[in-house]
Order: C-alpha cells, then sequence, then structure tokens
C-alpha cells in the first residue's frame, strides 16, 4: 500500500514534470506518412470559421498529394490561411503547410490514387477535382 506522504510527493512532482516538459517539433516524413489513408487539413473562412476536412492523400514522386473537390475546394479558396493549412494525420498535427495547386501532375495523381484505393474509379462518376495539390510542409 502506498502512503499518503508518497503520494503527496507525487501529486506535487508529476505536474512539474508535465510543465517543463519541451515541446518537440513533428518531423514531416513522407515515406512513413503516405501509408495513412487520410489527411484533414484546416480552413478558416469568414463565414464558418475553422473547419478541419477529410481527404485521401497518395506519395508522387516523393510528395504527398490529394484532389479537392468542390467543398473541399470551396473551403480551402475561402479560407483566410490560403495557400497555408493544418494538417492532421497519424496521429500528428503539422500547424503550417503550403498547398500548391499543380494540375499538371492530375493524372499520375488520379493513377496513385486509383491504385492505393479501389472505390476511386466510382468518383470520377460523382465528382471533379478541381485542385490537384501538393503538400509542402513549412521550414521551421
Amino acid at each position: 500500500m502506498i502512503s499518503r506522504a508518497t503520494l503527496f510527493a507525487v501529486s506535487l512532482f508529476v505536474p512539474a514534470l508535465l510543465i517543463a516538459a519541451p515541446a518537440t517539433a513533428q518531423v514531416w516524413d513522407t515515406a512513413s506518412l503516405s501509408d495513412e489513408s487520410t489527411l484533414e487539413f484546416l480552413t478558416d473562412c469568414p463565414d464558418e470559421g475553422p473547419h478541419w476536412s477529410p481527404v485521401w492523400l497518395v506519395e508522387v514522386d516523393g510528395s504527398l498529394w490529394v484532389r479537392l473537390g468542390k467543398k473541399a475546394a470551396d473551403r480551402f479558396d475561402c479560407s483566410a490561411t490560403r495557400p497555408y493549412a493544418a494538417i492532421r494525420i497519424a496521429g500528428q498535427e503539422y500547424p503550417r503547410v503550403e498547398m500548391r495547386n499543380e494540375p499538371e501532375l492530375t493524372e499520375d495523381v488520379d493513377r496513385a490514387m486509383r491504385a492505393k484505393y479501389r472505390t476511386d474509379f466510382l468518383i470520377g462518376w460523382f465528382a471533379t477535382h478541381r485542385y490537384i495539390m501538393r503538400l509542402v510542409p513549412a521550414e521551421s
């Protein structure tokens, strides 16, 4: 059985450790992040406020890519932080990632999406993608 004195000492010591713990920067590792199936990006539109949008992702030529359909593209367009967004993926959050529209890679990104997601062929029947976005983490 733990004594009251020990519990008291621990209750004083543990919070001090939590406060003093240094923050660690998240490292953007394309290879490990590309194994994820989705990510979320944060927009901040005047009429809507902060909103997290989930999208599929793929890796092409060493970079992570997403496609934005109408709703996600509209949110991106009105976001106060555009072309930057916070990204949540694999339990991590990256506060400043540039989302660069590069439509010249549409075919490569579409091909990678079809290879990674079995149901991607259905997406083409129901939606068009306004943006083909390469994700570029901001320099720290």
